[in-house]
């Protein structure tokens, strides 16, 4: 059996036509990647979480949070944020550094990025998805 991890906008429509009815619209989620290889001998492995700013930094190999108004340098401590330094805890670089580096965002700390919209505004990461990617914006 087949499975198709399929691009950001790409149609299943003609893998259908060859007989493929197994794909992967989302390569990120865990849930999609365990319903789509159901069936297929497989092992699947779920990424640990990063328990540490290096852990993050070694499982994504990235070092640096870029985007717009976020200019984050998770390896140097440094944290800018609309052309602004900003004072970051430990818990706060940690939390950030498994959601914008590794695209693992842990809800169960969500009060941190309350605590962190109510110092910095409401729409402090808002444009972020919980993948770190930026979201596409609809006009």
């Amino acid at each position: 059996k087949a499975v198709v991890i399929l691009g950001e906008g790409e149609s299943p429509a003609p893998y259908i036509k060859q007989g493929i009815n197994r794909f992967i619209f989302n390569y990120k989620n865990s849930y999609e990647l365990i319903l789509a290889l159901h069936y297929v001998e497989t092992k699947v492995v779920v990424a640990k979480t990063s328990s540490t700013i290096v852990d993050a930094i070694n499982d994504s190999g990235i070092t640096r949070f870029q985007f717009h108004d976020y200019d984050f340098k998770f390896d140097r401590g440094v944290f800018f944020y609309k052309g602004k330094p900003i004072y970051l805890t430990d818990g706060q670089r940690r939390y950030l550094a498994q959601w914008l580096l590794t695209g693992n965002k842990d809800n169960s700390k969500r009060m941190i990025l309350c605590k962190l919209r109510k110092k910095f505004g409401e729409d402090f990461l808002s444009d972020i998805d919980r993948f770190g990617q930026l979201k596409r914006r609809i006009k």
